[in-house]
């Protein structure tokens, strides 16, 4: 495999941050079908207190319980780096996300990995995996 020049590596690496950036526009939209679209078919994910998930398919059930919670991601820092043959690497982030679950708003100051490939021409998260710190919101605070 030839590797790519500084600059073709800049160009991949802008649109694997876009692909992270597209993720989160599902999420706000709550779109999880235009979420998922971001996913290899064969991705593992390591959520927090849960076993490992499996395949699309099966993020796409856990997926379905949690989705609708999700409020708002906003980055801190997004962090990219590529092979040098450009066909895979990795990003990790800093975020803040708010969710309000049956349990009342939270806040939490997250960390997420992820392992990207190209599939077809087309950058393909294939390894998931985040931490998250949580912290009870007053729901007053909101408005609600």
């Amino acid at each position: 495999m030839v590797d790519k020049s500084k600059g073709d590596l800049r160009v991949e690496e802008k649109q694997v941050k876009q692909l992270l950036l597209d993720i989160t526009e599902a999420i706000r939209n709550q779109n999880l079908d235009d979420y998922l679209k971001g996913f290899h078919r064969e991705v593992i994910v390591l959520a927090p207190q849960t076993p490992i998930i499996r395949g699309v398919e099966n993020w796409r059930k856990f997926l379905e319980k949690v989705f609708q919670y999700i409020v708002s991601i906003n980055y801190d820092e997004i962090l990219v780096r590529l092979s040098e043959s450009g066909d895979c690497g990795y990003c990790v982030a800093n975020y803040k996300a708010v969710e309000n679950p049956p349990g009342g708003w939270t806040d939490a100051q997250e960390r997420l990995h992820c392992t990207v490939v190209k599939d077809g021409g087309v950058w393909k998260i294939v390894a998931f995996s985040w931490n998250v710190e949580w912290k009870k919101v007053d729901v007053n605070r909101r408005g609600s």
